[in-house]
């Protein structure tokens, strides 16, 4: 298996997943953030930047040390392209399928 599939790779053990309005989100624990920062180029391209989430199957959700949100596309993994993101919802609010 390539590197990068097996960055990608996750045991998904406490992810959170679901439906808020048209965007599907998958929400990470610590563990998994960790993994997907250091597996996927996050940590080398930004590094002052945490991996949370998937937004909409094409953006990560990053997180700073200030606790401030963003959103990149995973491709390209580029600074000019993060935006600011408001908040993520309550999981207990996403519907799941």
């Amino acid at each position: 298996m390539c590197r990068s599939a097996q960055a990608f790779r996750l045991e998904p053990k406490n992810l959170i997943e679901g439906w808020d309005g048209d965007d599907y989100l998958i929400l990470f624990d610590e563990a998994e953030s960790k993994q997907l920062t250091e597996g996927n180029g996050v940590k080398k391209y930004l590094p002052e930047l945490t991996v949370v989430g998937i937004l909409g199957w094409d953006d990560f959700i990053l997180r700073d040390n200030a606790g401030e949100l963003f959103r990149v596309p995973t491709v390209p993994l580029l600074q000019k392209y993060i935006d600011k993101l408001g908040q993520i919802p309550d999981a207990a609010r996403l519907i799941r399928e």
